[in-house]
């Protein structure tokens, strides 16, 4: 991901915060303003993301940095939550969902 590429929009704006990662040292993640609200709602919802971070971060691909990992895993909960009826955040359902989702299908991922 180049963050320098990314259209702003309302939502994309991108916002720094620290947590910890899978060596239990904080890290800041770089990430748009919607991803940080689905990070909130997680949080609000008693979910253990600071256990959930670090289990993203250890199985990174060393050709991502937090933020892209952290970003994707984010987005890609979101939307496996929307397409499972598990419960959801107040908002729509985030962009692209539908062609991850019938993707992982098509691969027998779900």
């Amino acid at each position: 991901m180049k963050h320098q590429n990314v259209r702003l929009t309302h939502g994309s704006e991108l916002i720094g915060r620290k947590l910890k990662n899978c060596f239990g040292v904080e890290e800041t993640a770089v990430l748009p303003r919607f991803s940080w609200r689905y990070y909130d709602w997680c949080v609000e919802q008693g979910f253990d993301m600071e256990a959930w971070v670090k289990m993203v971060d250890e199985h990174r691909p060393q050709e991502l940095t937090f933020s892209e990992v952290l970003e994707g895993a984010f987005w890609k909960d979101e939307c496996k939550r929307f397409h499972a009826g598990e419960h959801v955040p107040p908002w729509k359902e985030p962009e692209g969902c539908t062609e991850y989702i019938e993707s992982l299908e098509e691969r027998g991922k779900i």
